[in-house]
């Protein structure tokens, strides 16, 4: 297990102005190691409608289903009922991939990618993070 500090920078308005300031201090997550396992890859209405977002992209997107496979016990109650149940796949500013993503990093039903979850243990930040290898979620 490896504890790890994160900043999460949020803006707030005062007085009119926009500044950047920290909410909720430092965060601190145990890190744990594992894989996910791809359940299915599928365009759906709500990937396909991604495109008429405001300022959304200009691609139909796929959801990407997967199960997060722990390689040690997960003590935190609420992270082991998110292991439990199905996730989807999304970018950091919440958009479904590409095909063209999904080529690129050879992503298919069925197989097993490293992977790792971050669990709060102290903050008021995102509760679960996880982080797939090689998968960029940063995507713009």
């Amino acid at each position: 297990m490896l504890i790890t500090m994160l900043k999460i920078p949020s803006y707030a308005s005062i007085d009119g102005q926009k500044r950047k300031e920290i909410i909720g201090g430092m965060c601190e997550y145990i890190l744990y190691s594992g894989e996910i396992r791809v359940l299915s890859i599928k365009r759906t209405e709500r990937s396909k409608l991604q495109t008429r977002m405001y300022s959304g992209p200009d691609y139909e997107g796929y959801e990407i289903t997967y199960r997060f496979i722990a390689n040690e016990k997960i003590e935190e109650r609420f992270a082991e009922d998110w292991i439990e149940e199905e996730q989807v796949f999304r970018f950091f500013n919440s958009w479904f991939p590409s095909e063209e993503y999904i080529i690129m990093h050879k992503i298919e039903a069925g197989e097993s990618y490293p992977a790792e979850i971050m669990v709060i243990e102290k903050g008021t930040c995102t509760p679960i993070l996880i982080e797939v290898e090689g998968w960029e979620r940063n995507i713009y």
